[in-house]
């Protein structure tokens, strides 16, 4: 009995070296999680998914560390005082303090196996949820390249509608200053056929003296005594309404294409975000 108690280890046992060579491996993970971090800037959904793993895994690191200290402390009480115990009681010839003192000892290892049972699960639990954050990131990261690619097709298309109307903008342009001079020609016409008619006719020459052109075109053909001079008066305003309509029509296609710009510029804008 006497080489029983070199059953009994030192207290080399109890030594905080046994966890410190699990820091090269959580900071190998810790500096993994860095990296994917920062290879997700664009991704602001998958940032906040990856940053929830890392917590998890940072709280999954902090209890085994603790798990394992309770081992170790479960351990150094087992070979330090229940042991000699269970050896002077097996010495002593006291089977029932000896059984008493191995029925704590199974219940202290029970403990601890449904603890390390408890953690494997955790891990096995942690292991799931980063698979599925990757699959998350690489079906991301697809849906990302087919939104770019559809968006960069749509940019080349409408900046190439865009070129397009700007070859027709300044022919458009040219084209409204001359309406706008034609108009202003087409009034200056009417007017003065006006007044011609107007100063022929009875009891209206005299007020076309005194008063500029605002007779109405409808009171023109009421005093006009020839059905020339009402037909002539209504072609030209016909010849008026046309360039007025269009001036509206170029200035339509002016509109059309800032409107065009306008989604351009959404276009980028959506694919840079």
């Amino acid at each position: 009995m006497a080489n029983s108690k070199k059953l009994v280890p030192t207290n080399s046992v109890w030594s905080p070296g046994f966890t410190e060579e699990l820091l090269p491996t959580s900071k190998q993970i810790s500096l993994l999680y860095h990296i994917s971090y920062l290879c997700l800037a664009k991704f602001p959904n998958l940032k906040r998914l990856l940053r929830k793993r890392a917590v998890e895994t940072q709280l999954l690191f902090g209890s085994s560390e603790a798990l394992l200290l309770k081992c170790m402390g479960t351990s150094h009480t087992l070979v330090s005082s229940l042991f000699p115990m269970l050896i002077h009681a097996i010495e002593k010839n006291k089977p029932t303090l000896a059984v008493k003192y191995l029925e704590k000892a199974r219940t202290w290892i029970g403990e601890l196996i449904a603890d390390v049972d408890k953690m494997v699960q955790s891990y096995v639990q942690h292991n799931r949820h980063v698979a599925t954050t990757i699959s998350d990131i690489i079906t991301e990261k697809a849906n990302t390249e087919a939104k770019s690619e559809k968006l960069s097709q749509e940019v080349q298309e409408m900046e190439g509608a865009i070129k397009t109307l700007e070859k027709k903008i300044a022919r458009v342009r040219n084209e409204l200053e001359d309406t706008k001079r034609k108009i202003d020609a087409k009034n200056l016409e009417l007017e003065s056929y006006v007044r011609d008619v107007t100063s022929k006719s009875s009891g209206l020459g005299i007020f076309v003296e005194i008063v500029p052109y605002i007779v109405p075109i409808k009171s023109i053909y009421d005093v006009a005594t020839s059905p020339a001079a009402a037909a002539k008066i209504k072609a030209l305003e016909n010849q008026l309404n046309q360039l007025t309509s269009q001036k509206t029509a170029l200035m339509n296609q002016q509109r059309s294409i800032k409107v065009q710009q306008m989604k351009l510029a959404k276009v980028k804008i959506n694919k840079g975000e």
